[in-house]
């Protein structure tokens, strides 16, 4: 999955490049918001506070538009359809504990009926120096909305159709 057109996951690849310096992941205290500039509207910050409870703290303008409302405080395994849930866990989980990025790509169809393709890239963050791997950002690229036969489908945080994870120098999960 290119990245090459997803001007806002470049911009929070660069900025997370610099706030971890030599360290594997950085921490909380290390991020500087100020430092993705446009991409601070596409980017939010779900908190993994156990496997089944991954909390959204920060949603991003763009996904909050999409959803009508606010998501903060939303879990968002909930989010999911409940087949899907467990895979949702899964992958999260695999983020923080390998610890690893993931390159997403789904199909969001929000109210509205349109659907949008969004683009992400998630990375890990730290709580604290000493503190674990528990945070995780998204930002998101999400492309021109496109009408779609309205069959009553609605979706608007499905589990990624495309994912794979990616090597931030700990390996990949097993």
């Amino acid at each position: 999955m290119h990245l090459a057109d997803a001007p806002a996951c470049l911009a929070f690849a660069e900025a997370w490049e610099r706030w971890r310096g030599d360290k594997l992941v950085p921490t909380r205290d290390d991020i500087r918001p100020e430092r993705l500039g446009a991409a601070m509207r596409a980017t939010t910050v779900l908190h993994v506070e156990a496997p089944d409870r991954i909390t959204i703290r920060l949603a991003s303008v763009n996904y909050e538009l999409l959803l009508g409302h606010s998501a903060k405080g939303i879990n968002f395994v909930e989010l999911a359809a409940p087949q899907h849930r467990q895979m949702r866990i899964e992958r999260h989980q695999n983020m923080i504990r390998t610890p690893c990025g993931g390159l997403a790509r789904s199909r969001v169809v929000p109210p509205n009926g349109l659907t949008v393709m969004a683009r992400n890239l998630i990375l890990p963050v730290a709580s604290g120096p000493d503190g674990p791997i528990d945070f995780v950002y998204n930002v998101a690229h999400v492309e021109r909305p496109r009408p779609l036969a309205d069959n009553g489908e609605r979706d608007i945080a499905p589990l990624a159709a495309e994912f794979d994870y990616l090597d931030i120098g700990a390996g990949l999960p097993r």
